[in-house]
């Protein structure tokens, strides 16, 4: 059947849902990039350590109000990934928490934190990189369409936002001839899934070694799209970059007490959007619970 623009007019214009997407609960970010709206492939890029995996608990706690969530948390595993979510929703430090006896008052707030976890849509969390490659798949079958397979049956169980934490660990099932073309077939095909299955699909990637040695130089560590690992082909096929920053992490990375309620200035760079401004937005990294909030402007 061909379907012509005119015919397609009235639809897309009285459908205010594709106008506005998922709220990832940091509202600045809402407003710059309209949420996480079907059909995008959002690439999050941070340094090792800089707290990708604590935003991936955050997006994938904020989209369960609204949609079932698939969180391929290959870099944690489940347990871990979980209690990071429940001390995340309760605001306690995390370190302190699994180091020394709670007090009633935790132990009330994570039984609290638990149950309003419970009462979110589904969360399914997998920590097999072989899911998205399963072996027994691959011998009659692409990674490319291992990929779809994977893609596919958390869709049929209800998921809209897919998670990927992160990118570059993937297994990719065959031997390519290079990383770059390895990653270049892995974006292009998670930038399709997202089209064609009218889905979210956030994928957290590392930032090259280099930018961590930056200050020791006197230079600005700030992370740029350049800096992405294998940058080419993820910045051409993501719909929307994110590139997370945190100037204390590099000012006073050894001097952080883990024990300590400390709150850091952070950023979320958009370091790319197709449809959207450019820019960087204010916000604040909670430490002592991996959680990042809503601070300042667009």
């Amino acid at each position: 059947m061909i379907i012509t623009a005119q015919k397609k007019i009235d639809e897309v214009m009285s459908d205010t849902s594709s106008k506005m997407g998922i709220s990832t609960d940091i509202s600045e970010l809402d407003s710059a990039i309209l949420g996480l709206r079907p059909q995008h492939l959002i690439v999050v890029a941070g340094f090792s350590g800089i707290g990708k995996s604590a935003f991936m608990t955050d997006i994938g706690l904020a989209a369960a109000k609204d949609v079932s969530v698939a969180l391929f948390s290959i870099e944690m595993g489940t347990d871990l990934t979980i209690e990071r979510m429940i001390y995340n929703v309760a605001e306690l430090n995390y370190h302190r928490g699994i180091s020394e006896e709670l007090s009633a008052g935790d132990k009330t707030a994570l039984d609290k934190a638990g149950k309003y976890v419970k009462s979110l849509n589904d969360i399914i969390i997998d920590e097999s990189s072989d899911t998205l490659y399963p072996s027994w798949f691959l011998k009659k079958e692409t990674p490319e369409n291992s990929l779809e397979f994977a893609i596919e049956k958390y869709y049929n169980y209800g998921c809209r936002v897919f998670i990927i934490d992160y990118l570059q660990i993937l297994e990719y099932g065959f031997k390519t001839e290079s990383e770059t073309l390895r990653i270049k077939n892995i974006t292009n095909k998670l930038h399709r899934l997202a089209i064609k299955y009218e889905i979210s699909i956030i994928a957290l990637a590392q930032l090259k070694k280099e930018v961590g040695d930056r200050l020791a130089k006197k230079q600005d560590p700030t992370p740029s799209l350049s800096d992405i690992r294998d940058s080419g082909f993820i910045i051409n096929d993501a719909d929307i970059i994110l590139l997370l920053h945190r100037p204390e992490y590099f000012e006073k990375k050894n001097e952080i007490d883990l024990f300590e309620n400390r709150i850091e200035d952070a950023k979320i760079i958009v370091g790319k959007q197709r449809s959207g401004p450019l820019g960087s937005i204010d916000i604040s990294f909670h430490s002592y619970c991996m959680s990042f909030k809503s601070k300042g402007g667009f």
